[in-house]
């Protein structure tokens, strides 16, 4: 049997572009409590002085947002970070 070997960075770029089920989690609760508020996409990236190619790659649960971002975009809307990783409740 022969093995195939991918290179570290390939493994890498194939979790940046579908991410997992935790960063998907965190990416709809930014989007549903961005939404709450009101905002754009653009305005939350101002407010949170965080680019908004990277609030839009969150929110669609591309890529992991790194802890200062989290602070910043959770300050932003409102809460604190651990409000990202609640599961919704049903009403």
């Amino acid at each position: 049997m022969t093995r195939l070997h991918l290179p570290s960075h390939a493994l890498t770029r194939d979790r940046d572009r579908t991410g997992n089920a935790i960063d998907q989690m965190v990416g709809r609760a930014i989007r549903r409590r961005r939404l709450q508020r009101d905002m754009t996409r653009d305005q939350l990236a101002e407010v949170a002085q965080v680019a908004q190619a990277l609030i839009d790659d969150y929110e669609a649960g591309r890529k992991r947002a790194r802890a200062e971002h989290l602070q910043r975009i959770a300050r932003a809307l409102g809460v604190a970070p651990a409000h990202f990783f609640d599961r919704p409740r049903p009403q």
